[in-house]
């Protein structure tokens, strides 16, 4: 869906995240590398900002694509 989109950052093209938490100490993460493997629709695609400051992180939401129709 968003293949005519911009151009790909990286060689080896975009590849897709869902953030599910951010840790202060990185040092102690119980789910690293768990995979984990879940099904679910899409009927929109954001791309969003994060700007990490000393109070947290700040997200932007840039661009918003709706596959809904």
């Amino acid at each position: 869906a968003t293949s005519g989109i911009g151009e790909p950052l990286h060689p080896e093209g975009f590849r897709g995240h869902l953030t599910l938490a951010r840790l202060k100490d990185r040092a102690v993460c119980p789910l690293e590398s768990v995979e984990v493997s879940a099904r679910f629709a899409v009927d929109e695609i954001a791309l969003v900002r994060s700007e990490l400051q000393a109070d947290g992180a700040r997200y932007t939401t840039v661009a918003r694509l709706d596959l809904s129709t």
